[in-house]
C-alpha cells in the first residue's frame, strides 16, 4: 500500500519538475543541474520502490525506508511548490513595474 501511494506521489513530483515555472526558477537561480539530478534520482528510486514493496512485508527496515522516502518526497513537493510560487510572484512584480503600478 505504501509503495502505491509513494509511486503516485512521486509521479506528482515528476510533473512538478517538468513544470515550466520550476524550469524557469532553475535557470533564474542557477540550480538547473540540481533539478536534473533530482529527476534522475527519482527515476532510479521508482524502480527500487517496486522491489521494496515486496520486501517490506518481511523486512522492517525496508518499511521504515519507504516511510522515510515518502517523507522526503513530500518535502521535495513542498520545495517545488515554493519555487513555482516564487517565479509567479516575480513575474507579477515585473508586470506591475512595467505597467507603472508600483
Amino acid at each position: 500500500m505504501a509503495d502505491a501511494v509513494l509511486s503516485a506521489f512521486m509521479q506528482v513530483v515528476f510533473q512538478q519538475l517538468a513544470n515550466p515555472m520550476v524550469e524557469e526558477f532553475g535557470l533564474h537561480y542557477n540550480v538547473q543541474t540540481q533539478l536534473k539530478k533530482l529527476s534522475r534520482l527519482l527515476t532510479r528510486a521508482r524502480s527500487v520502490i517496486s522491489d521494496a514493496h515486496h520486501r517490506q512485508i518481511t523486512d522492517d527496515s525496508v518499511r521504515v525506508w519507504l516511510r522515510d522516502l515518502k517523507d522526503a518526497a513530500y518535502d521535495a513537493d513542498n520545495i517545488l511548490d515554493e519555487m513555482s510560487t516564487r517565479v509567479l510572484l516575480s513575474k507579477l512584480q515585473v508586470t506591475k513595474i512595467t505597467r507603472g503600478q508600483i
